[in-house]
């Protein structure tokens, strides 16, 4: 797992929820909207998944993103491709 925690004024609530879906952006002019959704995307391909919590209220901020990482042990290859001999 990797986890990046900021120290910002937070998401607000109501964009939480939508933040993995695609062309929503809470930077208004900037961005498309499309770098959580894709990230998210790219990472269940692999088996892992994103998580984001925030807090937005006046006695707490910041807004933590977690990132869930499979960890998958692979039989060594050789230049070709072709599973390495066994010793």
């Amino acid at each position: 797992m990797v986890r990046v925690v900021d120290d910002g004024v937070g998401i607000p609530e109501q964009f939480q929820s939508r933040l993995f879906s695609p062309f929503v952006s809470t930077k208004e002019d900037n961005g498309t909207g499309l770098g959580l959704w894709v990230s998210r995307s790219i990472m269940e391909k692999h088996g892992g998944s994103i998580r984001l919590s925030s807090n937005g209220g006046p006695d707490t901020r910041g807004t933590t993103v977690s990132i869930f990482v499979p960890f998958k042990v692979k039989s060594p290859r050789t230049l070709d491709g072709d599973s390495a001999p066994a010793s």
